[in-house]
């Protein structure tokens, strides 16, 4: 009763913070369902997904630095057009010989993907654009 009123709102929005750390263990970090059997699985399962929300905490405060309030599963919705490509074809050779190639590269760079990873001092271009060839 003898909180002040910012007091107050300070441990609301703690507790606001841990019930969302909580629904993104349980969701998207894959914390549950848990279908492990013996106990040693089912700990480093749990230790996985606190590191993930660690690891996640630190996004989130990073990209909030940077200006950008959003929660991290819009911010994985965002991101997750920006995908790594392989295309294959194959090559018939005038003597018969078939090529099986590919070519790996990147999905279009949005304004929107170069501002998050501008806020992390990345490169749009994680993989440069590769081709590989196999003889069959």
């Amino acid at each position: 009763m003898d909180l002040s009123d910012e007091e107050m709102w300070s441990i609301y929005i703690m507790l606001r913070q841990i019930e969302y750390a909580f629904i993104s263990m349980k969701s998207c970090l894959g914390l549950r369902p848990n279908f492990h059997q013996k106990e040693d699985r089912v700990d480093t399962h749990m230790f996985i997904s606190v590191v993930a929300y660690h690891i996640l905490h630190m996004i989130e405060n990073r990209l909030k630095a940077g200006g950008d309030h959003r929660k991290w599963s819009t911010i994985r919705n965002v991101l997750s057009t920006h995908e790594r490509i392989t295309i294959g074809y194959k090559i018939k050779k005038e003597n018969g010989t078939i090529r099986q190639k590919y070519v790996r590269l990147n999905s279009r760079l949005e304004p929107e993907h170069l501002e998050i990873y501008n806020m992390f001092g990345l490169s749009g271009v994680p993989l440069p654009r590769k081709r590989l060839v196999y003889n069959q």
